[in-house]
């Protein structure tokens, strides 16, 4: 049975798949560049095949291009459907940026599991709900800092929970005025904005929110209010590094949903699901110590030597 989308926005879906599929492009080619060098042993060699570009089973590790894919495209699919359903509906586009997901390059530290549940929390106390993703971006090197910025932050997409009448210049004001959202470089912590009236606006949103870092943000100072973030390119070994730390994580691991977002949210955990179903030619993916393992390995004898391990929470480790 086809989904409304679909039958109805064949267009919009397949140009956000085709900005999608670029941005992937960039981002693989720039990890090849920074792998090409690296002499590794050849189970080193596999792992990292493997994580990237080899079909996987057992885990949706954010690091592999089959898995973000699936779970890339489902999203674009899902907002489009929810748009046709209600057409008329209001969407607000909210990012939340603040001190706890900032860390560095050299030893990315983030708590994903705090993340999300200091965004749910926000959001649920001010009427809202949708779904959301966590981001995490490579900033350049800022004067006087030791070393580039790891910065984690949450999109999310969404709409007033049912009697909820407050204006979004009122829900944005309140959220950053409350001290749990801080953010020490002086940028705004919240930023919510009203979508577009067109489903073009969900699906360009859909690849959005779930695209491969192809770029880092270069911070511009703006007049006392913070920093615009300018897309340039990567520094060598960045994106392996943001490979690495992709690794350590599960698309489950990085979405969530409030309210009527568990419909979208469902959506994309079964697409992903399907992605990593046994099937011949997949290859098993590895457990968290096999990945820090051949990581602890591969820093040793490639790549930067004053990167250390990465420290990623899940909810492997709430499991364990």
């Amino acid at each position: 049975m086809n989904t409304l989308s679909e039958i109805f926005a064949a267009p919009s879906i397949a140009a956000a798949q085709a900005e999608a599929e670029r941005k992937i492009a960039l981002f693989d080619e720039a990890y090849r560049t920074d792998i090409a060098r690296w002499a590794m042993e050849s189970d080193d060699l596999k792992f990292l095949s493997k994580i990237v570009h080899r079909r996987l089973s057992d885990r949706a590790l954010l690091s592999n291009k089959w898995v973000h894919r699936a779970a890339q495209f489902e999203l674009i699919d899902a907002l489009s459907d929810a748009y046709l359903q209600e057409p008329d509906r209001q969407w607000l586009w909210c990012t939340l940026a603040w001190d706890a997901g900032v860390s560095w390059e050299r030893a990315p530290d983030i708590d994903l599991l705090s993340l999300k549940a200091i965004a749910n929390g926000h959001l649920r106390r001010s009427g809202l709900e949708g779904f959301g993703v966590i981001e995490t971006d490579i900033w350049k090197n800022m004067v006087g800092e030791p070393g580039r910025r790891l910065v984690s932050h949450i999109h999310f997409i969404g709409t007033r929970a049912p009697g909820n009448h407050l204006k979004v210049t009122e829900i944005e004001a309140e959220m950053r005025d409350r001290r749990a959202l801080t953010n020490s470089l002086g940028a705004r912590s919240v930023v919510i904005k009203n979508v577009g009236q067109t489903v073009d606006d969900l699906t360009w949103l859909g690849q959005y929110m779930l695209k491969r870092p192809a770029f880092a943000k270069n911070p511009i100072p703006r007049n006392g209010d913070g920093y615009r973030l300018q897309d340039v390119a990567h520094a060598r070994g960045s994106v392996a590094r943001l490979v690495e730390v992709f690794s350590h994580c599960e698309v489950g691991d990085i979405i969530f949903s409030i309210g009527s977002g568990r419909a979208i949210a469902e959506k994309v955990r079964a697409a992903v699901r399907r992605e990593i179903a046994p099937r011949t030619g997949a290859s098993p993916a590895p457990t968290p110590d096999e990945a820090q393992s051949h990581w602890n390995r591969i820093r040793d004898t490639c790549g930067n030597k004053q990167f250390h391990p990465c420290r990623i929470i899940t909810r492997a480790d709430q499991r364990t």
